[in-house]
């Protein structure tokens, strides 16, 4: 199982929690953060429903704020970096973590936090996810006790998998999500065990590389509505990936955006978005930015001081040193993506010696 795998179920254990939209907007009225965090539930939902999720987070949760500028950043490429909150202090044996993701606008400020541990040899994942306290629907769901506190189980978080998931409040305002594929369906031992060992984690943190420049202005408002963003770092299959993203919220009713996406890119994959999306990786894992041997030609053009490919109408790669590759991908027009490119901030690697760790 790829990694795009891996972020896909988790979009869909997020979609199979996503409440009806006029539900929410009743039930929580003048709580814009928990509708907010909805509608992006819900959004995801969609996608995955539409089979239109191809492998990055881009929908996911992040703080709202003020339409901006079209000269703002998205995310932060600071530094600084996002702590990362939680962290299980027991897993089973042969687990390393593969994934972690924020969507976040404001370092040290983020809204939805996902890590994920994975056994190499069995392929079995755990996944820790951290929202706001109402990012979960827990009405009907099975009570439980977790490290003391009333929490909740889903014996069937993830439809067609063998996964558990316990939910419980950590601390006020913190839902914590422990997700974890079991051999026996609806089986509790081991992810009871995983979610009474969760602990605050005070050294892990999440260093975004990139950070967009120049956006255009309606990637940041459309009729009112703030735009979300997110970073995820991941493991690949030739090293690591990073993908930052900036998107627009999702009007009910609006048809989704389609991007050509062809063949030989990669197993990382850009989604559908209705804003932008930037990502870095190994050429072998985000696809080569020439065609391949009797592959028709691609349009080339000038970004960032050298030959960048359209290897389809909306997206475009750029090689970089070491053996990487750049790709924004977006329903903008080419001249926007070039100019979107060309003011990419980019960082020194990001810290990625968690990768394969415990």
């Amino acid at each position: 199982m790829t990694t795009d795998d891996a972020i896909r179920d988790a979009l869909e254990h997020l979609a199979h929690h996503s409440p009806d939209p006029e539900r929410t907007l009743r039930g929580l009225a003048g709580r814009q953060r928990a509708m907010r965090q909805r509608r992006m539930l819900t959004l995801a939902g969609g996608m995955v429903a539409a089979g239109a999720v191809v492998g990055a987070p881009l929908f996911l949760m992040s703080r709202q704020h003020a339409a901006r500028p079209a000269g703002a950043a998205g995310t932060s490429g600071s530094g600084d970096g996002i702590p990362l909150r939680y962290r299980p202090g027991w897993l089973p044996a042969g687990m390393v973590e593969v994934l972690r993701m924020v969507g976040a606008d404001a370092v040290n400020d983020p809204d939805l936090q996902l890590r994920e541990w994975r056994n190499p040899g069995t392929g079995r994942r755990v996944r820790l996810i951290v929202g706001g306290a109402s990012s979960v629907v827990t009405e009907g769901r099975q009570r439980i006790t977790v490290q003391g506190v009333s929490g909740f189980v889903d014996p069937d978080i993830i439809p067609r998998q063998n996964a558990v998931a316990i939910i419980w409040e950590a601390a006020l305002g913190a839902l914590v999500q422990v997700v974890v594929d079991v051999d026996e369906p609806g089986s509790l031992a081991v992810p009871m065990r995983i979610a009474n060992s969760v602990t605050r984690d005070g050294k892990s943190a999440l260093t975004p590389r990139l950070a967009f420049g120049w956006l255009p202005a309606n990637t940041h408002e459309s009729m009112g509505r703030q735009s979300h963003g997110s970073s995820i770092v991941m493991a690949s299959p030739h090293g690591w990936a990073e993908m930052a993203t900036y998107s627009e919220p999702y009007s009910a009713g609006a048809p989704l955006p389609h991007l050509d996406m062809p063949d030989g890119l990669g197993p990382v994959s850009d989604a559908l978005s209705f804003g932008v999306t930037a990502t870095i990786g190994p050429v072998a894992d985000v696809g080569p930015s020439v065609p391949a041997a009797g592959g028709a030609a691609r349009d080339t053009v000038t970004v960032r001081g050298t030959r960048g490919v359209f290897v389809s109408p909306q997206i475009l790669q750029i090689p970089l040193p070491k053996g990487r590759t750049l790709r924004v991908a977006g329903a903008q027009t080419r001249p926007d993506l070039v100019r979107i490119a060309d003011s990419l901030r980019i960082g020194p690697d990001p810290d990625v010696s968690w990768v394969g760790r415990r």
